[in-house]
């Protein structure tokens, strides 16, 4: 059972919720409240650029599917690691296979989740980072 202290941790971190299907993005949202975190959803790469460039310090982790509009979650990756080298980006996608494995190697992108996920491990993944 998570202790008090685990609980406070979670709810002080802030999540950029990036994903352009209206489904999942309310899903994983839902979980991730419900996780105790905050979260502030985008619907696309440069809806959620746009979010963090506002705001810079108001995010502690990014979690962005992969293939979306306008910017994928890997060139939103690059965008942000030109501004923030620490911030954690996480992808979570259906398409692993399709991830140029570069972004991995040059840290562009600290930890790919394949869809679908177990929430448990979802949970210990983004926990993972704090």
């Amino acid at each position: 059972m998570p202790s008090q202290h685990d609980a406070d941790k979670e709810l002080s971190k802030r999540i950029l919720l990036v994903d352009d299907d209206p489904l999942f993005r309310r899903l994983y949202s839902f979980i991730l409240k419900d996780f105790g975190f905050k979260v502030t959803e985008c619907k696309n790469g440069l809806d959620a650029l746009n979010a963090y460039l506002s705001e810079p310090d108001k995010f502690n982790l990014i979690l962005s599917d992969f293939m979306m509009p306008y910017l994928t979650g890997v060139q939103l990756a690059k965008k942000v690691r030109q501004i923030d080298k620490n911030i954690p980006i996480v992808l979570l996608t259906g398409y692993v296979g399709a991830i140029d494995e570069q972004a991995l190697e040059d840290h562009t992108i600290n930890m790919i989740l394949e869809k679908p996920i177990l929430l448990s491990d979802l949970k210990k993944y983004i926990n993972s980072f704090f």
